[in-house]
């Protein structure tokens, strides 16, 4: 658990790094016009993050306007890392030890925004996962969802393969990580096909790999992440 929690914190920062403009779009769009419903209208945005990691979302969310945040992640390792980030956002930060597919601490329509990014790749269930999240946001709140996916079967064939071929050492290694992730159908079937907006992106478009032996271009780093979906899952009223 620790060398992961190390891996994602120091060897992920480059992958960040080309996620961050989509992941402003994200949250902006996804928070800017969210009414903080749940706790009566009385206080801000309820907000729940499902595996935090080190705390790379917090800054998006402060920007949008979050203060207070209750966060459920199942590597303690994580814990001191993303409680230091969230003093130098000026973010209030609560953390459970669970996962999400169990979020027993949070109430039925009890939020009014779920946050998760490259997290239901190592979910043992996506479905009970996105029924817990649609149980505790309140009608009309919201999802946002970034993951890293199965490459397209027509697009990127090749790719494709190649993930199916080293799925399982990328779980082994990598806390249960799937490559051949494919979470928008689950996302879909649970929230309403029409109550979800999604888009697909590659994370690695415009960036280059090093040189190799004799001059050959390689990939970049991270390619077998590279291909993404991201959006936003509304819950209806009267769900």
């Amino acid at each position: 658990l620790a060398g992961f929690a190390r891996q994602m914190r120091n060897g992920m920062a480059d992958f960040e790094v080309w996620l961050a403009p989509r992941k402003e779009a994200l949250f902006r769009e996804g928070v800017s016009d969210l009414q903080p419903v749940a706790s009566g209208g009385g206080g801000g945005l309820r907000a729940l993050e499902l595996g935090m990691g080190a705390g790379t979302n917090f800054r998006y969310l402060r920007a949008a306007g979050v203060n207070e945040l209750t966060a459920v992640e199942p590597n303690p390792e994580f814990a001191d890392m993303a409680l230091a980030r969230a003093a130098e956002e000026g973010l209030q930060l609560t953390v459970h030890d669970g996962v999400a597919e169990n979020l027993r601490m949070l109430p039925d329509n009890s939020v009014d925004l779920v946050v998760a990014t490259m997290v239901l790749c190592s979910v043992d269930s996506q479905r009970k996962a996105i029924e817990e999240v649609h149980r505790c946001l309140r009608p009309g709140g919201r999802y946002l969802f970034m993951e890293h996916v199965h490459a397209d079967v027509e697009r990127q064939w090749g790719l494709r393969q190649l993930q199916g071929m080293l799925n399982s050492l990328q779980q082994m290694s990598s806390a249960g990580c799937r490559l051949a992730n494919e979470p928008l159908p689950v996302i879909s079937s649970v929230f309403g096909a029409g109550n979800v907006r999604s888009e697909a992106f590659s994370a690695d478009e415009g960036h280059v790999g090093p040189r190799g032996p004799l001059g050959v271009q390689l990939p970049p780093p991270h390619f077998l992440l590279a291909p993404h979906v991201m959006g936003v899952a509304t819950k209806s009223y009267g769900a």
